[in-house]
């Protein structure tokens, strides 16, 4: 058995490395509401975009 030293997966296919700029305020609320939320702001960007992203393309047919 082979133990591998880590994080762990996000998923179980490979991940994509996605970057953006914002204004300071979007990012200072992005930041509060990812502490609210009581996740990492990682985390709460990639739940918001795939939802988004699943809307929208639901939306669209």
């Amino acid at each position: 058995m082979t133990v591998r030293a880590g994080r762990p997966r996000l998923s179980g296919e490979p991940n994509a490395n996605l970057s953006f700029k914002c204004p300071e305020s979007a990012a200072q609320m992005i930041e509060r509401a990812a502490r609210v939320s009581g996740v990492k702001k990682s985390e709460f960007m990639r739940e918001a975009a795939v939802e988004k992203a699943a809307r929208v393309l639901a939306a669209a047919g």
